[in-house]
């Protein structure tokens, strides 16, 4: 995922006082301490986390009621029926990108080069998608609310 400090600022620039901007993350103890860091950084009064909480099941009546979902190429994006901005890093986009109109991929190799995906060891800190600036998925949304 993008790295914290512009997970926050996304989320900063995306806060409005009628909206709630929801976090999810899987119960990994990964993930959890990343949202923590996250919350730490955001100055978004409206920002609830739910990490580690709902089931598969719950996370898709979640992102069914959302009037956007931002997310990684993982489960929850592929579940996403709500408009969307899917991040995409290193796999093969082709084969994994979203279906229908109602979504914005933002490919990481927009920015600078990436691994083949076959390549990839799945083990390494490496964040390819801290390359995608926070502007662009700001401007991603605009396409979704104006």
């Amino acid at each position: 995922m993008l790295e914290g400090k512009k997970v926050a600022a996304t989320i900063d620039q995306l806060e409005q006082a009628d909206r709630k901007v929801v976090l999810t993350a899987a119960p990994d103890k990964h993930e959890m301490v990343m949202i923590a860091r996250i919350q730490g950084l955001s100055a978004t009064p409206h920002l609830v986390s739910l990490a580690g909480q709902p089931s598969l099941p719950q996370l898709a009546a979640l992102i069914d009621c959302a009037r956007l979902f931002i997310g990684v190429d993982s489960a929850p994006m592929h579940m996403a029926a709500t408009p969307y901005i899917e991040l995409f890093g290193p796999t093969k986009l082709q084969f994994w990108r979203p279906w229908g109109d109602h979504n914005r991929v933002i490919w990481a190799g927009d920015y600078g080069p990436l691994p083949h995906p076959d390549t990839i060891d799945t083990n390494t800190r490496q964040r390819y998608l801290s390359t995608i600036s926070v502007e662009d998925v700001v401007e991603g949304h605009q396409e979704f609310f104006t």
